[in-house]
């Protein structure tokens, strides 16, 4: 594959679309439930966003 090919509009949005959705379902899960209210919650979340 050539770096032409490689650098498209189209694969330009699947990557930005495959980075992008986890780590804003990420971010909205731990801002909106309560599970990050807590001590315990807030190490968990950072282990698993460390880890993603």
């Amino acid at each position: 594959m050539t770096k032409e090919n490689l650098l498209t509009l189209r694969w330009n949005y699947t990557i930005t679309l495959v980075q992008g959705v986890p780590t804003f379902a990420f971010a909205a899960y731990g801002l909106l439930t309560p599970f990050g209210s807590t001590q315990t919650g807030m190490i968990v979340l950072s282990l698993v966003g460390a880890l993603f």
